[in-house]
């Protein structure tokens, strides 16, 4: 099983999540798109995004 982890630039703090797409979205801080596979907004990804919006995030993928 993967999972993401989206970290913000001095990695401090992260956001983890199972879904890619998810991931993406809040790397790049697209917080209006911060929904799940199932089409759930993610309060914790939103508050991630309005946070880190000025940082230049990444993605780094674990496997479980």
């Amino acid at each position: 099983m993967k999972y993401f982890i989206v970290w913000n630039e001095s990695k401090t703090e992260a956001f983890v999540t199972v879904d890619a797409g998810l991931a993406y979205e809040v790397r790049k801080s697209a917080d209006s798109n911060c929904v799940d596979a199932d089409g759930r907004h993610s309060e914790t990804a939103v508050a991630f995004c309005n946070d880190w919006f000025e940082d230049n995030c990444t993605i780094e993928e674990r496997e479980l």
